[in-house]
Formats: structure tokens, sequence, C-alpha cells
């Protein structure tokens, strides 16, 4: 038996870090729609990495992060919402710009299209009635400027 005998009935998690509470400026590096391995849901992740943070216990600058947004479920409109707030963030598009279609081609190639854009997202957590907590997620374009907030 060979000391990598077995190693394909193994299945390993792709789980990204998530950003703690803080303001960052980040860089995209991929933007995917998934679906879960345990259960029917889907997910729009984007990943990215931090080039700057502000913030007591944000995430430090140069960490590989990831957004993961549940898709559908108890609040779909929400979910959407969410999307479309990242894509006007990360690409400078209007709402009016932004269909399925456009979608669709931002996630074409895990996103090849929006890897290295940046923008900036304000994360604050927020308890919720079943005694978790849930990060909130503010999308906004980046700054044209030296300043990074």
């Amino acid at each position: 038996m060979g000391i990598f005998d077995g190693i394909g009935d193994l299945t390993t998690s792709n789980k990204g870090e998530y950003l703690d509470a803080g303001d960052y400026l980040i860089e995209v590096q991929a933007v995917k729609l998934i679906n879960s391995l345990r259960s029917a849901d889907e997910f729009f992740i984007v990943e990215f990495n931090v080039i700057e943070s502000r913030g007591a216990e944000a995430t430090p600058r140069g960490t590989a992060a990831s957004w993961c947004l549940k898709m559908g479920g108890n609040y779909p409109e929400s979910a959407l919402k969410d999307v479309n707030r990242f894509l006007k963030a990360a690409t400078g598009a209007e709402d009016s710009d932004i269909n399925a279609a456009f979608v669709d081609q931002a996630l074409a190639n895990d996103g090849e299209s929006l890897i290295g854009l940046n923008c900036r997202v304000s994360v604050h957590l927020k308890p919720t009635n079943n005694g978790g907590v849930f990060s909130v997620h503010t999308w906004r374009a980046p700054v044209t400027d030296d300043v990074p907030f």
C-alpha cells in the first residue's frame, strides 16, 4: 500500500477567510457561482486580496479572503441587491447596465473580466435572532485619488 492510496476518496474544503469588521480596499481575484455540495443552494463567491484595511479588528492587508453570498433562500431579492451593489462597485456600472446577461458575462471564466479590479467594502457585524453573527458588506467604488478611504 502506497502513502497516497485512498487520496482520491477524500474531499477538501475550499473555505476562504472572511473579513472581520473594518473598512477595506480589495482587488478581485475571482467571481463564481457555485452549487453547494451539501444542499441545493447556490452561492455567489468573490475571492479577493486585501490591499488596504482599517479598523481595530480589521483583517490585515495582504490577506486572501472571500465573500460568500447565498442566492435564493428566504430573501432572494436581498441577495440580488447585494450582487448588484458589488458589480456596480467593481465595474462602475449603473443600475440600468446590470441585468442577467451582464451578470453572466461577469461570471464567465471565474470572473476573468473582473480580475484585478479594485473596490471598497465596509464590513460590520450584526447579531442574528438565533444568537449568531452576520457580516454586512457595503460595497463602494474605489477612490480615484491617493487616499484609500
